[in-house]
């Protein structure tokens, strides 16, 4: 796909009010020849703390101009559409799959969604949803869940606990809702990072999920000392990013907070340090 295409299925986002990647817009339209300053007198994203939400138009005639320069590309509905068009990353696969896993089983299974839409039923008894964001942690389950007793308040009965590999971002993939909302309950163990916090929102605010339906963020209760020994340093666009989350999530306030003040993150394979 020609770098023109791409900058107009940018613009033919922001027409019609959908969210799109305002770094991605700026890296677009950098590629055509036009600076920061250019795109901004164009253009404001509606949140400065976030890189994908909706982006305003400032200028609707300049906004007009550059959409007939830049078309969009050829119509793409589906993932094999989109790649006749030249690049099937620009529609999502069809289903999903999700590896999960309890304690006691001899080796993970596979929870698969074809159509988008229909997940399996969970395991008889399993009635609470662990997600484990890194690979790690979810490969050594008995240990991961023995720090969530003695470090998290996890008091869960491991036999009603089925465990799924978040895998990142990929745990918010829009069409796993479908299978949370089968569990009573969805607990994330996700890196202490502005990451781990906005996939955490992402799958609380997935549209397939029932109102209210909980959705918790689990944090060590020593999480104070472990930010301290922390080596990961947030960036000074991470710290101004938090500010903003701490008003969105103030069940997570005191972390946040805590992440902010001592400028560090936390990756959850050191909560298998010493276990």
């Amino acid at each position: 796909m020609s770098k023109r295409k791409k900058a107009g299925d940018l613009l033919e986002a922001i027409a019609a009010g959908d969210p799109c990647s305002w770094s991605g817009l700026s890296k677009a339209l950098g590629l055509e020849g036009m600076t920061v300053m250019d795109v901004r007198q164009i253009f404001r994203p509606a949140d400065e703390s976030e890189d994908v939400g909706v982006v305003e138009v400032i200028n609707r005639e300049r906004l007009a101009y550059l959409q007939t320069m830049y078309p969009p590309s050829a119509d793409h509905h589906d993932r094999v559409s989109a790649a006749m068009a030249g690049d099937s990353h620009l529609q999502g696969v069809t289903g999903s799959l999700l590896v999960i896993d309890a304690p006691g089983w001899h080796e993970p299974q596979v929870a698969v969604c074809r159509d988008g839409l229909t997940w399996p039923v969970p395991p008889p008894g399993k009635t609470h949803l662990l997600l484990v964001e890194n690979m790690e942690n979810f490969l050594a389950i008995e240990s991961t869940l023995a720090f969530l007793r003695t470090h998290c308040g996890w008091l869960v009965d491991s036999a009603s606990t089925l465990v799924a590999f978040g895998s990142g971002n990929q745990a918010a993939k829009a069409c796993h809702g479908g299978y949370y909302g089968q569990f009573d309950q969805v607990s994330c163990l996700f890196d202490v990072d502005e990451g781990g916090i906005r996939t955490y929102q992402s799958i609380r605010d997935n549209p397939l999920l029932p109102a209210g339906f909980p959705v918790r963020f689990l944090v060590p209760t020593d999480i104070q000392e472990r930010l301290e020994r922390s080596r990961w340093r947030l960036s000074e666009k991470q710290r101004v990013s938090l500010r903003g989350l701490i008003l969105k999530h103030p069940e997570l306030q005191n972390v946040i907070q805590a992440m902010y003040n001592l400028g560090k993150k936390l990756e959850q394979e050191t909560y298998l340090e010493g276990l």
